[in-house]
C-alpha cells in the first residue's frame, strides 16, 4: 500500500492504520504511529472527534515510552483536542494537560506558531480549563506585537485571565486590544475568534446585553468566515441570553441554529449545550415530553452535563402536568 500510494499516503492514513495496528508484529509499533496520528489529524479536520480519538489513543499507546520530540508534541495536542471535544465543555481540564505537555515542548524548540495554535484552538473552551494564564503570559513576549498571533494570544489570555482569578477590567483591556489587531487587519475570521473569547467573559459576568451583541457579530462574520466552534459557542449563548432575557420566540428561532451548528460540528460538549437550551425552552412551555427527549439525547451525548441532569429529573416530574419551570442554572 505504501509503494502504490506514495503521494496520496495520507489521503488512505485510516487504512494504513488498520492494517498497520493488524501487522504490528511484524512491521513494528513506528508504523503504526506513523499512521494513527496521520489518521487522527485527518479526522480532527473533518470535525470526527470519536475517530480521532481512537487513532490518537491508539498511536500514544504505542509511542508513550519515547522521549519526547516533535512527533510526540503532535500526538499529544491531537489526544488532547480530540478529549476535549468528546466531553463537556468546562471539564476539559485532562485535554489542556496533554496540549500543554505539547506546547511545552514548542515553545522550547522556537515551534511558536505551533504552541500558538495549539494554546488558543476553539476546542479547548475558554471557561473549561485552568493554568493557561501562565503559558499565554510566557508566549506573548514570543510573537511580534499587533500581530495575529498576538491577538489570539490577548484574547485566550484575557478569558483564562477571567475564569483563573476574576480579573475583569483586565480582561476587557485585552480584549479591546485584541479586537484593534483584528480591525488593523481587516481579519473577519480573526475578530470571530477574538469575540467568542469575549462573549464567555461577558456571560458569566452577567452582562446579557453585551453577551448577545457580541453573539449576534459573530454570527455575521460566521455568514463569511467557516469557523464552526465560534459558530457554535456564539449561536449557543445567544440562545441562551435570549431565553434567559424571556425573548422566547427569537431564543427558539435562534436555538435552531445553535442546534445546526452543533451538529455539523460535532463536539459532543457543543451538541449538549445546544439540547440544554432546547429543553429549557420545551419547559417553559409546558412541553414535557419533548424537554425529556431533548434532555435525554443530550445526557446520551455527554453524561456529565448536570444542567441537562436537572432538566432530565424536572421533565420526569412534571411531565402530565403544564405548568412552566424555568432554570436559573448558569451554565
Amino acid at each position: 500500500m505504501e509503494q502504490r500510494l506514495r503521494a496520496r499516503i495520507d489521503e488512505h492514513a485510516v487504512d494504513l492504520a488498520y492494517h498497520a495496528v493488524r501487522a504490528e508484529a511484524l512491521v513494528g509499533s513506528s508504523r503504526v504511529v506513523k499512521y494513527s496520528r496521520l489518521a487522527g489529524e485527518r479526522m480532527l479536520t473533518a470535525h470526527a472527534f470519536e475517530e480521532a480519538l481512537m487513532h490518537f489513543e491508539r498511536a500514544w499507546r504505542a509511542r508513550n515510552s519515547l522521549p519526547c520530540d516533535v512527533e510526540t508534541a503532535g500526538l499529544l495536542a491531537g489526544l488532547g483536542l480530540a478529549q476535549a471535544a468528546t466531553t463537556v465543555r468546562w471539564k476539559r481540564q485532562e485535554a489542556w494537560a496533554n496540549v500543554r505537555r505539547a506546547v511545552e515542548y514548542y515553545i522550547e524548540a522556537g515551534e511558536i506558531e505551533t504552541a500558538v495554535a495549539a494554546v488558543t484552538h476553539a476546542s479547548l473552551a475558554p471557561e473549561g480549563v485552568a493554568g493557561v494564564a501562565d503559558v499565554i503570559r510566557r508566549l506573548l513576549p514570543l510573537v511580534p506585537n499587533g500581530s495575529r498571533e498576538a491577538a489570539l494570544l490577548l484574547a485566550r489570555g484575557a478569558a483564562a485571565a477571567f475564569f483563573e482569578t476574576g480579573s475583569d477590567q483586565s480582561a476587557r483591556q485585552e480584549f479591546s486590544r485584541a479586537l484593534g489587531i483584528a480591525s488593523s487587519h481587516a481579519d473577519a475570521e480573526l475578530e470571530l475568534r477574538v469575540l467568542a473569547q469575549a462573549i464567555a467573559v461577558d456571560h458569566f459576568a452577567l452582562r446579557w446585553d453585551e453577551a448577545l451583541a457580541k453573539s449576534r457579530r459573530v454570527l455575521e462574520l460566521a455568514a463569511r468566515v467557516d469557523e464552526l466552534h465560534s459558530h457554535a459557542y456564539a449561536s449557543y449563548r445567544a440562545a441562551f441570553a435570549l431565553t434567559h432575557a424571556g425573548r422566547i420566540e427569537e431564543a427558539k428561532a435562534q436555538v435552531q441554529e445553535n442546534l445546526a451548528a452543533a451538529e455539523r460540528l460535532r463536539d459532543r460538549g457543543m451538541l449538549a449545550d445546544a439540547l440544554y437550551v432546547k429543553a429549557l425552552l420545551a419547559q417553559l412551555a409546558g412541553q414535557w415530553e419533548e424537554a425529556r427527549a431533548h434532555s435525554d439525547r443530550g445526557l446520551a451525548l455527554a453524561a456529565g452535563h448536570l444542567p441537562l441532569f436537572t432538566h432530565a429529573l424536572r421533565s420526569s416530574t412534571k411531565r402530565g402536568t403544564t405548568s412552566p419551570v424555568g432554570s436559573t442554572c448558569n451554565a
